[in-house]
């Protein structure tokens, strides 16, 4: 009896502790793309001095997370080809709704392109993230900074306006 008691006495306690560090997990892809090597840097033979980079955030709405899952493998699959795309990451919260999404392009007429296209079109209207907590961000860095750190990707986030 006293074993079990002190068993569950350590159960909450570990979960007390190791709750807090589990919550701010994150998964995810890691930035890969057709005009990025991770040992070389950005390859894209269009690619100048500046690229731009695009960066959202969103959460899931409860219950459609598969159909979420489904319409971001259409979107990815179809991005790889869009002339202009440099690159690419995506991260969610292991045990939350929030989702990150990262990407480089040539240019900001690249991402336009790919952001009309069919399937981000559909994706962004049946795609499961809750209009209310979705947030982007834009900007140009110098060729060499890509990928971004996620932490910078979150900077650029806070730093933008919010909708009211």
């Amino acid at each position: 009896m006293r074993i079990t008691k002190v068993k569950l006495l350590l159960a909450a306690a570990a979960s007390t502790l190791l709750l807090p560090l589990v919550a701010g997990c994150r998964v995810g892809y890691p930035f890969r793309g057709p005009g990025y090597d991770s040992t070389r840097g950005v390859i894209h033979p269009g690619a100048s001095t500046q690229v731009f980079i695009a960066i959202t955030q969103g959460d899931v709405e409860a219950g459609k997370g598969r159909h979420f899952s489904t319409q971001l493998d259409s979107v990815l699959g179809t991005m790889k080809a869009h002339d202009g795309l440099i690159g690419y990451a995506v991260r969610k919260q292991l045990f939350g709704p929030r989702v990150w999404t990262m990407s480089a392009w040539i240019d900001r007429e690249s991402m336009e392109l790919f952001a009309a296209s069919p399937a981000h079109r559909r994706a962004i209207a049946e795609g499961g993230i809750a209009p209310a907590s979705f947030s982007s961000a834009f900007t140009y860095v110098d060729v060499g900074q890509v990928p971004l750190s996620w932490s910078q990707a979150e900077q650029l986030l806070e730093a933008e306006p919010k909708r009211e």
